[in-house]
């Protein structure tokens, strides 16, 4: 094992020391100012009952990301112990930046240590801690549809032959907010090829229900990612969870017993034509029966991002959705947002160039069920910033940016 006193007295302080003269920095940070007609602070735009909402010129809130992560020791049988720390910090537009309190919060949403080049095993690692877990998201939204991230301990991807990996996790918490922990495992095959650019990935989740009484939960889920498809990449996911399973690879309600069920069907690309065009596309269809424990409903959302760059660096987008909500103990509600931005990116027009500066006006309708369904005082609401209005818009500036 080699690690100097100074390093393993860094280590001991909070900073992860190795063999390496430097660590592995990533960040993530977005922030912004807008103003709303009639109101004191930007406001933001999101149907009740549906799981994201369009984001652009639709964030409210400054939230930043720093992640270090550092080879702490080295055996002489080639095996590395790693770590990895992460600190998030969410402010409200609107509120001083003290993220703390009723309008900010600060967290480690990762913290883990691994082993690496195990001899004899090929495996990614070995990790235990708190970590983001094979997550897939569709940025369009900042909706993560697949999501096991959690607290527990796990082998990852180990080769099984042909290409095929396989990944098992144990998970007993999944966010702090968790109200009551449940051991969830996590198995998860990919490398199932389909063609020279193309791979499925399934997974099942299985959550132990600690109530007596209550049946255990499970969900399968399926993902098919195709690379350079447009230039770009196209996921297509089929998932579907029954119980405490209705989480779809998280936890979900352990009062759910298994008459409990919920089926999405999902369609995200991302496209890059080159220098001038890119963008992306939602489809989302979310069928949700957990009657009588709660409200079933249907949740649709359509959505689309188009990109111009007339010249290097210039971007100039259009994001428009639709986000309805169908519940089955009443009558749909709906809204629709779009926004226009004039942004600027240094490295590049492509639609995932980052660092981003951005100048957005954005507009959003909504009809009487959506406004009658809003918590007292949103944005939606009858007694909200619109005055009763139906309609409401925002103009700002915002930057984002990830390394």
């Amino acid at each position: 094992m080699r690690c100097d006193r100074w390093r393993w007295a860094a280590a001991c302080l909070g900073v992860f020391c190795g063999t390496s003269a430097a660590g592995d920095f990533k960040g993530y940070a977005r922030s912004g100012l807008g103003a709303t007609e009639d109101a004191d602070t930007q406001q933001c735009f999101q149907l009740d009952g549906a799981r994201s909402k369009y984001r652009l010129g639709n964030e409210c809130e400054t939230y930043i990301e720093l992640e270090y992560g550092q080879d702490l020791w080295t055996f002489d049988n080639g095996i590395i112990v790693g770590g990895d720390l992460m600190a998030s910090l969410y402010n409200q537009t609107g509120h001083s930046p003290e993220f703390d309190g009723e309008n900010g919060a600060t967290r480690l949403p990762q913290a883990f240590v691994q082993l690496s080049r195990l001899p004899g095993l090929k495996a990614k690692r070995i990790w235990a801690g708190r970590i983001y877990y094979h997550r897939h998201d569709v940025h369009l939204t900042d909706f993560y549809f697949w999501n096991p991230t959690g607290t527990g301990a796990g082998l990852d991807e180990l080769e099984i032959g042909h290409g095929l990996k396989i990944s098992y996790a144990l998970f007993r918490e999944d966010s702090i907010d968790q109200r009551q922990k449940a051991n969830r495992h996590d198995l998860q095959l990919t490398g199932i090829k389909t063609g020279q650019l193309g791979e499925f990935q399934l997974g099942l989740s299985y959550i132990q229900n600690p109530n007596d009484g209550r049946d255990d939960g499970w969900s399968l889920s399926m993902l098919h990612v195709q690379e350079q498809f447009l230039g770009g990449t196209n996921n297509l996911a089929l998932q579907y969870g029954r119980g405490a399973g209705t989480g779809l690879g998280s936890t979900g309600d352990l009062s759910f017993d298994d008459d409990a069920w919920n089926l999405r069907l999902l369609e995200s690309l991302v496209w890059d034509f080159g220098d001038h065009f890119s963008g992306a596309l939602l489809v989302l269809h979310e069928r949700d029966r957990y009657a009588p424990y709660a409200s079933s409903q249907d949740w649709t959302s359509v959505g689309m991002r188009p990109i111009w760059s007339p010249l290097p660096k210039l971007k100039l987008e259009l994001d428009i959705g639709q986000d309805v909500v169908d519940p089955k103990d009443g009558p749909a509600r709906r809204l629709t947002k779009g926004t226009v931005a004039v942004a600027w990116s240094p490295n590049g027009n492509g639609f995932l160039d980052r660092p981003e500066w951005r100048v957005f006006y954005t507009r959003a309708g909504w009809d009487q069920n959506a406004q009658d369904a809003a918590a007292n005082g949103a944005a939606l609401a009858a007694d909200g910033p619109f005055s009763g209005a139906r309609h409401g818009s925002t103009l700002g500036v915002q930057v984002e940016h990830w390394w």
